[in-house]
């Protein structure tokens, strides 16, 4: 019921704290699956920067506290993809930070769903992921 109202204020600096924790609380009760595809389609339909970047960040923040397993890995890379080809250099940050979490915990496979990249971003991203290793299978502990 809330979460339209929470994915629309994210990217407000007052409220960014307590919105943040309301959506990983209802990722506990609900599933981080569902928060995450309403937090992907408000940050989708908002043009607002700060809310894309902050959508981004609760995303990573989702991902490192559930796992990729447990939230919409497919919509995440596409809304990642989308930001990362943002005009708002904190909004490609922000992206960046998120697909570089999603190949911690996915490693090599993240790099299948990167169509639509522009090539000199995809370039940046491959750097990126070059800095990280990815988590061994059976690792990750939720």
């Amino acid at each position: 019921v809330y979460s339209p109202f929470l994915c629309e204020k994210i990217g407000d600096i007052k409220l960014n704290g307590p919105i943040k924790e309301a959506l990983l609380n209802a990722s506990e009760h609900t599933s981080a699956k569902f928060t995450s595809i309403q937090v992907v389609k408000k940050g989708l339909a908002t043009k607002a920067p700060n809310n894309v970047k902050e959508s981004c960040n609760f995303l990573g923040q989702l991902i490192e506290e559930f796992g990729a397993g447990r939230v919409a890995i497919k919509e995440c890379i596409d809304f990642a993809v989308n930001s990362a080809n943002n005009a708002n250099k904190q909004v490609r940050d922000a992206a960046m930070a998120m697909l570089n979490v999603l190949y911690k915990h996915l490693g090599e496979k993240t790099t299948q769903f990167l169509d639509g990249v522009k090539p000199a971003t995809m370039a940046l991203i491959e750097k990126e992921f070059e800095k990280i290793t990815p988590y061994a299978k059976g690792e990750y502990q939720s």
